[in-house]
């Protein structure tokens, strides 16, 4: 049947620690159970930060504490902990390569791929990456020459973010006549 229960949590529980509580019910011959688990919980005052991306990127704190790696999702991560209240914090965002920072949402603010922080409630933030590409300018953006003559032109090319590797350029040329 239903009911409740009461659990004192034992005085000898380390603090700044995250725990989970786990209910198994047994039948009366024992022969099966279920289980479930109730949500986790911190002993003591604390805070809880929540990390996420959008993008591919990795976020970390100088400690490791922190350390959410959306580029290799099956390896250990580290993207909630618990902290004191007023814990000065700073968190660094990588961009994967492809990708480049584009800014905090949540508990930081502004462009700046490091943020620093004083946890005074629970946050959630969010590291935004968006993919890179390459920026190309050419100087001058057009240019008149006599027949038979040269034209000569400045290319500029800048990869954006963390986008790396060899860039082919092909040129083609154009008659245009106007009267």
């Amino acid at each position: 049947g239903a009911g409740s229960y009461l659990w004192t949590i034992p005085s000898n529980l380390p603090q700044g620690k995250t725990y989970r509580v786990g209910i198994q019910a047994y039948t009366s011959d024992n022969s099966g159970y279920s289980t479930g688990s109730a949500a986790d919980f911190a002993v003591g005052n604390y805070f809880r930060l929540n990390v996420g991306m959008i993008g591919l990127g990795l976020i970390y704190s100088p400690n490791y504490q922190i350390r959410c790696d959306g580029s290799f999702p099956n390896s250990p991560q580290r993207c909630a902990e618990t902290y004191d209240p007023g814990t000065q914090l700073t968190l660094t965002a990588q961009a994967s390569p492809g990708y480049k920072f584009g800014g905090w949402s949540g508990g930081c603010s502004g462009a700046g791929s490091v943020c620093t922080f004083t946890v005074n409630s629970d946050l959630n933030l969010i590291a935004n990456f968006t993919t890179a590409g390459i920026n190309l300018t050419a100087a001058p953006p057009s240019a008149t020459v006599v027949a038979g003559q040269q034209a000569q032109y400045s290319l500029d090319v800048t990869p954006d973010g963390s986008l790396a590797g060899n860039v082919t350029l092909s040129c083609k040329g154009a008659i245009r006549r106007y009267i």
